[in-house]
């Protein structure tokens, strides 16, 4: 996966699924993040990769990053319904957090 990236280092397709390797197969949230936050820098209409890039964040207990980030996606892709569900999930959690 990796000779993927380094053959083709303009493809921002190559570090997105590296980042859901390092994410779901590799349980490595920081290499994952590096993945989509590159991911974003060579496609910034790739909400997917925002999306992925947030919940990396919120496992790594960035949860304030990762609200950023969705809201960030939810620019580029205001319909997107993943994005949108993982905002409330996301706030209800937080706010249940303050109150704790």
């Amino acid at each position: 996966m990796e000779n993927i990236v380094q053959r083709f280092p303009d493809n921002p397709h190559g570090y997105f699924h590296l980042g859901i390797f390092f994410g779901q197969k590799e349980e490595d949230f920081e290499n994952a993040t590096h993945m989509f936050k590159k991911t974003i820098e060579l496609d910034p209409s790739m909400a997917e990769a925002y999306n992925n890039l947030a919940v990396a964040y919120e496992i790594l207990g960035e949860s304030q990053k990762a609200l950023e980030i969705i809201k960030q996606g939810l620019k580029i892709e205001p319909k997107s319904k993943t994005l949108r569900e993982n905002l409330k999930r996301l706030q209800a959690k937080m706010a249940l957090k303050s109150i704790s």
